[in-house]
């Protein structure tokens, strides 16, 4: 699924650093909701990531996130979403993104 579907709709790397910024910006906010037992604020850590991944697939890739592609799509990305934002943390310190890019048969872009 991640070579599938994520690697070719997040291919520019701009697009992945601002998922990347979304992510740490909303697991800091989760933990600190979480240490204050906020519901709301565990809701809206959520929102946060969204904020920052949805706004860069038309602005960014020119494309539409898999979360707005229909109403099946949303219910299987969001779980897939929060899996692949963990594995997107990782892949840039192992160097895993460059070889998902290459088995899409995709060149990597470096300027948004």
């Amino acid at each position: 699924m991640y070579d599938n579907i994520y690697v070719p709709d997040h291919s520019l790397r701009l697009t992945r650093y601002v998922h990347l910024v979304g992510t740490v910006v909303g697991t800091l906010f989760a933990c600190y909701a979480a240490k204050k037992s906020s519901l709301l604020g565990v809701i809206g850590a959520v929102s946060m990531v969204y904020a920052f991944a949805v706004p860069s697939h038309p602005i960014i890739q020119g494309n539409r996130p898999s979360s707005l592609k229909g109403w099946r799509t949303a219910i299987l990305a969001v779980p897939a979403d929060l899996m692949i934002s963990w594995q997107t943390l990782i892949n840039p310190f192992t160097g895993a993104m460059d070889r998902s890019l290459k088995r899409a048969n995709i060149r990597p872009v470096t300027v948004g």
